[in-house]
């Protein structure tokens, strides 16, 4: 059975707190988020399955996928001024 794979981020256990921490990029910036303590979650695995199931960085397609349709609408806008201009 293959490791079950994750599209962002990483989670990471920092020993100074004992905590495990989830690692993650939101629109180009590094952002972490507390999980929680080595007594909660004794394995990566556990503290893995404690992760969010949304990704995180969908962020950044979405403004892109909006800049590409505000662009286009206004685009058509400017074509369609052009043609009543005539």
């Amino acid at each position: 059975m293959r490791a079950q794979r994750h599209n962002v981020g990483s989670v990471r256990f920092d020993k100074r707190r004992g905590t495990w921490n989830y690692v993650f990029y939101d629109h180009g910036t590094r952002r972490s988020k507390l999980i929680g303590t080595k007594k909660d979650y004794p394995s990566k695995s556990a503290a893995w399955k404690a992760v969010p199931e949304t990704p995180t960085n969908t962020g950044y397609a979405l403004n892109v996928n909006t800049l590409i349709a505000s662009y286009r609408i206004e685009k058509d806008a400017e074509e369609s001024d052009d043609a009543t201009r005539l």
